[in-house]
């Protein structure tokens, strides 16, 4: 709703309503009943009043927003997990029963925001700032009704050998599970986030324009300032001898409530120049720099608030049924525990992990604990170019340079106590180069590998690091013909040639680096998702009757991916116990097809106008017209394997010919 109150002032009052409900983590190795729902619910009010009064003008806008996300899981009970061939501890082949994790997030804002600009003749001074309350909380079932892993009867490498046919999780035995033996509280935080800006644009003469701006950052809450690490965690990080072996120092990761800071020197300067050759648009040489902030993920500053007040266990089952051997409390292999059928209960198995736990003096499971200095990632970016005009065609060459600083993630920490992150079975260093997701507390015959698990503990221990770097360099080529109301015909095309690379061989929105115990861990890579040149082009054409043809075509090369090499792929080599695979999840390898995504959307379009004065628009659209398959590309299809296929079955989302028609009236 719109008021125009004055001729100086408008003032606007809009309300927003979201309601969305989408399935997924269903495809590759889950089945349907391990998919979970992704709901979305938003609501949003905002008043806006904009005020222009000659060489002043002010937009002033207040918002409240609630927004939750949730992701139940399609079906109910505990999870399945068929264990990749050769049964690495742990390790997810195939996935069924209900999904083991669903979350909930609510958010409730506050957002009061400012931008004013003041014309003073050949400056142009603007300034202004956003001030943001954030009520936060987050609930989480993490395992609470269980998940069963079962031995893999299929052997071999590269071409697995299965000698049966069918497997039924209801019957078979399972020889591992995980269980949390206590509910997880939901987690609520407070956030203050500030941003302040000052811009001057500077244009002496019709050749220069500079601009220069300085812009401050602050958020009162980034890492979940006011958590205290429990006393049974601290005291086991304190005397962790890996952490003393690699030289961690445990302080750096207890936090006493008190010895996380605020950060405040979040300045981020701003310079922009433009010269203009003949003063008429016609050939513009420009070039920039500036430094940008950026904010980590809620999550990233509380998952070790989440992750710490589980208790979850770990179990060992002796296979087919046998005896218990060693302390029988089922906390390894060598000590597992006689399965019994009543355990498929997952209200039984809570009950047996958590008096197998105590007997073990295990007082939780997974650890995670975030540095108390932990960095706000940066980026610093460097742009130069020139624009030129042919007619009525708009062109643009510009070649960008962005370095990225402070990238986190929580990375394995889970070190025998002398420094080895692994332990091959003939008793040698494994390396870092691995995915292990439970570290075997000591390796028979081998004196150095003990104490692999945190005292008190069972299962990974994650820290997080901020220590990642990327760089992008791109070359962006543009060229437009506008297309108006009184022109025939317009086109834009753009084509980006990039390169990523950056020392974090990992997806870079991942939380978590499970693939060594540091971020640098495989060196610099290209980045995983990013492509090696992107093209989109698009056309618009008033047929006779004003009937407007448009179309989109976008071409690329495909995503970079990762490589992951196990026993069951390629790898011939010995694997350490416990650890699953070799995996740089860097963007190692790209798709065999030159072109490896494709799609061209097709739009028909009509406008009526009305004889008072509204429009009627109908419009119909295709979406990938010819129906291109294109294939998705993961690490561990397309990237899986030594070599590497570099092709997979799986296809893109959503990506099918489809076909759309709608109907707009504008008053």
């Amino acid at each position: 709703m719109t008021g125009y109150v004055t001729d100086e002032d408008t003032v606007n009052l809009i309300g927003y309503l979201r309601r969305e409900d989408n399935l997924g983590d269903i495809a590759g190795n889950a089945t349907d009943t391990h998919g979970r729902r992704i709901r979305t619910n938003q609501d949003r009010v905002q008043l806006q009043w904009r005020h222009n009064a000659g060489d002043f003008l002010n937009q002033f806008n207040i918002a409240f927003d609630k927004a939750r996300q949730d992701t139940p899981s399609v079906g109910s009970g505990p999870e399945f997990v068929m264990l990749n061939p050769g049964d690495p501890a742990f390790s997810e082949g195939i996935l069924a029963g209900a999904h083991f994790f669903e979350q909930g997030d609510v958010q409730k804002s506050w957002t009061i925001k400012n931008d004013s600009t003041y014309r003073m003749g050949q400056h142009t001074l603007k300034f202004g700032g956003q001030l943001a309350q954030l009520d936060l909380s987050r609930s989480v079932i993490n395992a609470f009704n269980g998940r069963y892993y079962y031995s893999n009867p299929c052997t071999g490498s590269v071409t697995p050998v299965c000698p049966v046919t069918t497997f039924d999780f209801a019957t078979a035995q399972p020889i591992q599970t995980k269980i949390n033996v206590q509910p997880t509280p939901t987690l609520n935080a407070k956030d203050l986030q500030v941003g302040l800006y000052v811009q001057d644009e500077w244009k002496p003469d019709n050749h220069w324009t500079i601009n220069a701006g300085l812009r401050w950052d602050f958020e009162s809450n980034a890492n979940n300032n006011k958590y205290i690490t429990p006393t049974a965690i601290a005291t086991a990080l304190r005397n962790y001898p890996g952490w003393a072996a690699r030289g961690i120092d445990p302080e750096d990761y207890i936090s006493n409530g008190k010895n996380r800071k605020e950060y405040w020197g979040a300045f981020q300067p701003r310079l922009g120049v433009s010269y203009d050759v003949h003063g008429d648009r016609d050939i513009v040489f420009f070039g920039g720099a500036g430094r940008y902030y950026d904010r980590n993920l809620f999550i990233q500053g509380v998952i070790e608030t989440l992750t710490n007040s589980n208790r979850e266990v770990s179990l060992f089952f002796c296979p087919n049924g046998g005896a218990a051997q060693g302390n029988g409390l089922g906390t390894s292999a060598a000590d597992c525990a006689q399965w019994n059928d009543a355990y498929r209960d997952p209200h039984n198995l809570r009950a047996f992990a958590a008096n197998s736990a105590n007997a073990a003096g295990l007082s939780g499971g997974s650890v995670f604990v975030l540095n108390n200095k932990t960095r706000m990632p940066f980026s610093d970016q460097f742009d130069i170019g020139v624009r030129k005009r042919f007619g009525d065609i708009q062109t643009s060459l510009t070649f960008s340079h962005i370095r990225s600083h402070n990238i986190q993630m929580f990375t394995r920490a889970n070190f025998y106590a002398n420094g080895w992150f692994t332990a091959l079975p003939t008793c040698a260093d494994g390396g870092d180069q691995w995915i292990i997701d439970f570290t075997p507390d000591t390796v028979a015959g081998c004196p150095g590998a003990t104490n692999g698990q945190l005292t008190g503990f069972n299962g990974k221990l994650n820290r997080g690091m901020s220590n990642g770097k990327a760089n992008y360099n791109a070359i962006y080529i543009y060229a437009e013909k506008p297309f108006t109301d009184l022109s025939t015909w317009g086109f834009t095309t753009a084509l980006t040639l990039g390169k990523a690379r950056s020392n974090v061989a990992q997806e870079l929105n991942s939380d978590e680096f499970y693939n060594g115990p540091y971020l640098n861990t495989y060196g610099w890579n290209r980045v995983n998702g990013l492509t090696k040149w992107n093209w989109v082009s698009s056309a618009n054409y008033r047929a006779p009757f004003d009937i407007v043809l448009s179309g989109i075509l976008t071409l690329n090369s495909g995503p970079a991916f990762g490589n992951i090499v196990a026993p069951w792929n390629g790898l011939t080599t010995p694997v350490p116990n416990g650890a699953c695979c070799y995996a740089n999840m860097g963007g190692v390898y790209f798709p065999k097809k030159d072109i490896g995504y494709k799609r061209l959307d097709i739009r028909v379009a009509k406008t009526f106008k009305l004889p008072w004065g509204h429009e009627f628009t109908a419009d119909f659209e295709v979406f990938n017209v010819f129906n291109w398959l294109n294939r998705s590309y993961s690490s561990w299809g397309a990237g899986g394997g030594n070599p590497a296929p570099r092709t997979e079955n799986s296809q893109v989302g959503a990506d099918a010919r489809a076909f759309q028609a709608g109907l707009r009236y504008k008053f």
